[in-house]
């Protein structure tokens, strides 16, 4: 457990931040990613809590990536979230 919570803490540290610190990445999640992710509605991984991240971890940055960019099948999750404007940089940046 130690391991995937490191993972988790390192691949979204921006996202720890207090929002007047960072504008840009948590701006984007706060923007596009929170509704889903902040509650875990509809089943998604909730910000903040390692054990949802668990098995998705296992991926790696770049599957977890790949992921959001081209949705997750048989979930909720559409690629870019349903944000089609988004680019890969601030996806990658969240």
């Amino acid at each position: 457990m130690r391991r995937v919570t490191i993972f988790y803490i390192s691949l979204s540290a921006s996202l720890l931040l207090p929002a007047a610190q960072a504008a840009g990445p948590a701006d984007t999640y706060k923007e596009k990613c929170a509704l889903c992710h902040d509650a875990g509605a509809t089943g998604a991984p909730r910000r903040g809590l390692p054990r949802d991240w668990t098995q998705r971890v296992q991926k790696g940055y770049a599957g977890l990536l790949r992921s959001a960019l081209q949705g997750m099948p048989g979930t909720a999750m559409l690629p870019k979230a349903g944000f089609a404007e988004l680019t890969e940089s601030e996806i990658a940046g969240v």
